[in-house]
């Protein structure tokens, strides 16, 4: 990992990073296709992930605060002998995993309330893995919108509000065409 980092003061900061992880024998979910699909789990023999990470977040003053990120993930996935020859796809990147995320956050504080508005994206990734000819499930990339108030009595205790995915973001999972 190598990581250059700015920081200008209170939570502001600016940074860009790499980084490579290296998974041994990942667990998987996988759909062995029949008259009744079968879902299972597998270790796959291998996988990498290798990929930068761009963040900036300021303060703006008066009690705003803002922060965003953008993270680019090449992955790739190793299959041992046996699941080559069942698994659909030989080429492919680790399940669950997408190649483009973004968030972008607008914070108001005035202790002892925070608002804050959460913009999420993540792009297509396989959910499921496919076998016996059958193509992988993809979850279809998507953005959301969401919302978390929280209001803090005294130093212990804490009321919190949030709604997710206010703007009704479908969660779509393709198989083939």
């Amino acid at each position: 990992d190598a990581r250059w980092e700015l920081f200008p003061g209170g939570r502001s900061v600016v940074s860009a990073s790499t980084f490579f992880k290296y998974f041994d024998q990942p667990i998987e979910r996988i759909v062995i296709a029949s008259a009744n699909p079968i879902t299972t789990y597998q270790n796959a023999d291998k996988a990498r992930n290798f990929g930068i990470e761009f963040e900036t977040a300021f303060e703006l003053g008066g009690g705003f605060f803002v922060n965003a990120n953008y993270t680019f993930v090449d992955s790739k996935i190793t299959l041992s002998p046996e699941q080559q020859s069942v698994q659909t796809s030989q080429e492919r990147a680790l399940a669950g995993q997408s190649k483009n995320l973004y968030n972008l956050t607008g914070e108001y504080a005035r202790d002892p309330f925070t608002a804050r508005v959460l913009l999420n994206y993540v792009g297509d990734r396989i959910s499921d893995v496919g076998a016996n000819q059958a193509p992988d499930i993809v979850e279809q990339g998507r953005q959301t919108v969401d919302l978390v108030l929280v209001q803090r009595f005294g130093s212990r205790y804490n009321l919190r509000f949030s709604v997710e995915n206010l703007t009704d973001a479908e969660y779509l999972f393709n198989q083939g065409s």
